[in-house]
């Protein structure tokens, strides 16, 4: 399965190229995929995705999930990281750089939980 045909699904841990601000560059950084499989199926649908960042502050805000080391191997990540689930943004799948890992489902509930925790009225 060539990279451009790759379905993705929902706890996959992807790297993709970070724009900076000005647009002028990029920069590798893991995600998360959050959008559920149904959903990454569909023709031309971008993945819903959260940043993942190995610069973890001493006191965790409510939208950061830390990861153990377990989960940091399975997911293929080199560093300690936290989970941005208020860091959201959409990319369309053939911007993958490449599938690193994937989140086991039970960490996946607690970041979709904190995710919904920012939507809620």
């Amino acid at each position: 399965m060539t990279q451009s045909t790759m379905l993705y699904s929902q706890g996959d841990v992807v790297l993709v190229a970070w724009p900076f601000t000005n647009g002028q560059a990029t920069k590798k950084r893991p995600a998360v995929v959050l959008s559920c499989s149904w959903y990454n199926c569909q023709p031309e649908s971008d993945l819903v995705l959260a940043a993942i960042s190995s610069s973890i502050p001493s006191s965790l805000p409510q939208d950061h999930f830390k990861l153990s080391q377990v989960e940091e191997k399975d997911a293929g990540l080199l560093k300690p990281s936290i989970v941005r689930a208020g860091k959201l943004f959409t990319i369309h799948q053939s911007k993958i750089l490449h599938k690193l890992g994937k989140l086991p489902p039970a960490s996946m509930v607690k970041v979709i939980g904190k995710v919904n925790e920012i939507l809620q009225p």
